[in-house]
């Protein structure tokens, strides 16, 4: 009569599988903090804030090099918008009260005294979206001392 090798390491493993399983999927799902929904709320409502001021800035340049910075800064806020959205509705967190969006203009038709100049429009860029974007190279306007001579 042979002896059979009986190899109990499977069935160790599939026990410990089975085991850290049953706690990683009988979980109850914990509601959110309050402090963690107001965050989101927040994070929500300035996405979607400063889309509607970079799309008003869209609408005062000229300069393709910015615009097409403030085009990929448009894009980025509307993939957060969606993306928090979805998950504050799966979450049941209420919606903020969100701006509508900005309709494409003429930027040659806006008066000089409301639009921003590209130089104002760069540096909201380098200030906002400095960890997002690559900074936009505005060249910068002569000094007033040279102007002079």
């Amino acid at each position: 009569m042979k002896e059979r090798k009986v190899n109990y390491l499977p069935d160790v493993l599939e026990a410990i599988k089975n085991v850290v399983k049953a706690f990683i999927e009988d979980e109850p799902k914990s509601p959110l903090h309050i402090g963690e929904a107001m965050s989101f709320w927040v994070f929500l409502a300035l996405c979607g804030e400063t889309q509607v001021q970079t799309e008003a800035g869209i609408n005062s340049t000229t300069d393709p090099e910015l615009r097409k910075a403030l085009h990929e800064a448009v894009e980025m806020f509307k993939s957060q918008k969606e993306r928090t959205t979805t998950f504050m509705r799966l979450e049941g967190i209420p919606l903020p009260p969100l701006s509508e969006s900005k309709p494409n203009s003429n930027p040659s038709r806006v008066p000089l005294g409301v639009k921003l100049t590209d130089n104002e429009l760069a540096n909201s860029l380098k200030k906002k979206y400095r960890w997002r974007l690559q900074t936009v190279q505005v060249p910068q306007p002569k000094p007033f001392v040279s102007m002079l001579v």
